[in-house]
């Protein structure tokens, strides 16, 4: 029996098991997380688009996709929506910016099988590297 990056892939009943429990633990322990939290101090002129709900709509298409590069492509259009957003009215942002507006993003929309997403991201980075050049 080999456990490998990704949970069963056999098709059993444990295959969503561990990104279930990820899920739910995002839900159940990391629901009542905000942006003015001590470890986001998402800045105040960057609220004026709160909670973002393009990026989160971004997010929640992750699961529709089965190649890493259209999973790839989903994050990247968060990632440049919520820019698009935080730059909005002249304002200026930068990755100090978008990093702590981007992971309540993740939070908050908390898309199902995130878990499993990252393991294909991790196991794919070669593929993503090469995709990106």
């Amino acid at each position: 029996f080999f456990v490998g990056p990704f949970p069963s892939l056999s098709g059993g009943g444990f295959k969503n098991f561990p990104a279930q429990i990820f899920h739910q633990h995002i839900r159940d322990d990391l629901g009542y997380i905000e942006p003015y939290h001590p470890s986001l101090q998402v800045s105040e002129r960057h609220m004026g688009e709160y909670p973002w709900p393009a990026a989160q709509r971004a997010l929640l298409r992750l699961n529709a996709f089965k190649s890493p590069a259209d999973k790839l492509r989903c994050i990247s259009e968060c990632c440049t929506t919520l820019m698009d957003l935080l730059q909005l009215g002249g304002k200026s942002a930068a990755a100090d910016d978008l990093f702590p507006v981007l992971v309540f993003v993740i939070l908050r929309s908390n898309p199902p099988n995130l878990l499993s997403t990252i393991q294909v991201r991790i196991s794919f980075q070669g593929f993503f590297s090469l995709s990106l050049s």
